[in-house]
């Protein structure tokens, strides 16, 4: 070694020793300068405040002098002290710290007499491997150790009574921590993400576990939740993928939004008589879960609240509850039963959509409305009991319902809306009755099982694709109050043979009944004013067919394509016949009327 330079043995506060190679004519503020920059490296430099070396006891602080007239020496050292605004902190580990290359662990100690952690003091100091927190600090700050990603232990003393938000959130390296007793508040997203936590006990002085306060801690298998405890926070444990079982104490008395969203391994779960209320998508996505028993101080089970809970086999829906909101058990794929008891008044949108292992189900008689997709794609539902007080079956309510073969719908009932039965394939009758007016769109389309149907007088418009592709339909009676068959209404019914269209009819929209392929006859009524589009195109074994003096207009391809068509009698002369309407026929006998 050059005879100008010198080692350094520097000793720092955790007892370890490094080496750090100097000039003899090295400054002490050098020297400092040099330790701070190491400490920059370790992303600490905005706690310093000081630096301090001694030799002993005694404070290096000459600092123009150098190492060399301070009495710095191979054989005596120096000892260092980085001083930070709450903090000092020493290296951890068997081996000595390298100064210069910056990449050991720390540990912060707190001082004695600090009352607080304060807020953001070490947030994203991804150096820090532990703390030690005195007896004197009452409160750990908004975001205090927030992203401390090497952070595996920290002591907390009986002395902290606020934990506060964002705490120790994303220290992902964190593995335990205990909670004293003495704490009684546990901020919002004070440990998310801490994704390697394995257990937490919450102390017995906490009231509410917060919004978010457990979030995405994948790893946190275990939790104990004190009878001190009255309400579960928003999102408060979601993504605790680990969490295998919970009990929840009758302290409780409500379950926030998403609070156990996603736990992916909890098989069960007991509500307290104490809840009044499972909050949207509280238990969502719980793909474990196979069992949950609702006690009757349930009165609300709000949206998707087990939406996607894939393993829940049976469930039992107490007297207190009055609706079942939109997509409560949405995809819950193993449901084999549900009771719903009298007192649930409304089923909500996509209630028990996609449930397509649930084979029966008994509508109580306190329902008033099916709403919109409430059993769509319950593909296993062979038989559905709908009562009197039922006003209104929903958008495609039972839409999907591939096993589902009869229905009868009660006089109760005034409208069937869009998309109803649609594609309920199984389907090989159902019972309109007089009360219905309405028949929305697509009804019952693709009831490829559907052989007949009675419309009653009731109803005044077959709407849209209101029996499209219903290739089993063999007859259809369509009543003296209906004004008007829409487009496609019967599209695709390739086994329907004949059709009478009554008086009260005064147009027959576009393909209302295209591609009816053995359509062999129809009997269109004088008050028919117009055939649209399409509207018998493709009937192929339709081989006659008159049209009565009412009909002004013949919309193009109205009878194209009609492959058998031979004659064809046109009452009124003066009957506008658009181009193509015959298109197709190549032995068409042109009747009277036609130039």
């Amino acid at each position: 070694m050059d005879a100008g330079m010198m080692r350094v043995p520097v000793r720092l506060l955790s007892g370890k020793a490094a080496i750090l190679e100097a000039s003899k004519e090295t400054t002490v503020r050098e020297f400092r300068e040099r330790l701070a920059a190491w400490n920059c490296d370790n992303e600490l430099d905005r706690k310093i405040t000081s630096v301090e070396m001694m030799i002993g006891s005694r404070v290096l602080s000459d600092e123009g002098g150098t190492l060399q007239e301070a009495g710095v020496s191979p054989e005596a050292g120096v000892n260092v002290v980085f001083r930070q605004r709450i903090a000092e902190c020493a290296t951890k580990g068997e081996s000595d710290y390298d100064l210069e290359s910056g990449e050991a662990q720390v540990w912060l100690n707190i001082p004695e007499g600090q009352e607080e952690v304060e807020s953001r003091a070490f947030r994203g100091c991804v150096a820090v491997a532990g703390a030690t927190i005195p007896n004197s600090v009452t409160a750990i700050g908004s975001g205090a150790f927030r992203g401390c990603r090497s952070l595996t232990s920290v002591t907390i003393p009986n002395s902290v009574a606020h934990i506060e938000d964002s705490a120790f959130e994303r220290c992902r390296s964190l593995r335990s921590v205990a909670i004293p007793n003495s704490v009684t508040q546990i901020g919002e997203l004070a440990f998310a993400g801490c994704s390697s936590l394995t257990s937490v006990a919450i102390p017995n002085c906490v009231t509410q576990v917060e919004e978010s306060a457990f979030q995405g801690c994948g790893n946190l298998r275990c939790v104990s939740i004190p009878n001190s405890v009255t309400r579960i926070g928003e999102s408060a444990f979601s993504g605790c993928h680990a969490l295998a079982s919970l009990a929840i104490p009758h302290s409780v008395t409500q379950i926030g939004e998403s609070a156990f969203e996603s736990c992916s391994s909890l098989t069960s779960v007991s509500i307290p008589n104490s809840v009044t209320e499972i909050a949207t998508c509280a238990f969502a996505q719980s793909i474990s879960l196979t069992s949950v028993s609702l006690p009757n101080s349930v009165n609300q089970i709000g949206q998707c609240a087990f939406l996607g809970c894939s393993s829940l086999t049976s469930v039992t829906i107490p007297n207190s509850v009055k609706q079942i909101a939109q997509s409560s058990f949405e995809l819950c794929s193993a449901l084999a039963s549900v009771t719903i008891p009298n007192s649930v008044t409304r089923i909500g949108h996509s209630a028990f959509a996609g449930c397509s292992l649930l084979a029966s189900m008994t509508i109580p008689n306190s329902v008033a409305q099916i709403e919109d997709s409430a059993f769509a794609r319950c593909s296993s539902l062979t038989s559905v009991s709908i009562p009197n007080s039922v006003t209104r079956i929903g958008e495609s309510a039972f839409a999907a319902c591939r096993s589902l073969a009869s229905v009868t719908i009660p006089n109760s009932v005034t409208e069937i809306a869009t998309c109803a039965f649609a594609h309920c394939i199984s389907l090989t009758s159902v019972s309109i009755p007089n009360s219905v007016t309405h028949i929305w769109q697509s009804a019952f389309s693709g009831c490829s099982s559907l052989t007949s149907v009675t419309i009653p007088n009731s109803v005044k418009q077959i709407a849209e694709s209101s029996f499209e592709a219903c290739s089993a339909l063999t007859g259809v009676t369509i009543p003296n109050s209906v004004t008007r068959i829409e487009n496609s209404a019967f599209a695709g019914c390739s086994v329907l043979a004949n059709v009478t269209i009554p008086n009260s009819v005064a147009q027959i929209e576009d393909y209302a009944f295209a591609g009816c392929s053995s359509l062999t006859s129809v009997s269109i009524s004088n008050s028919v004013t117009r055939i649209g589009e399409s509207a018998f195109a493709a009937c192929r074994s339709l081989e006659s067919v008159t049209i009565p003096h009412s009909v002004t207009q013949i919309d193009t391809l109205a009878f194209g394509h009609c492959s058998s068509l031979t004659s064809v009698t046109i009452l009124n002369p003066a009957t506008r016949i658009s181009a193509l309407a015959f298109a197709g026929p190549e032995k068409l006998l042109r009747g009277s009327g036609i130039s």
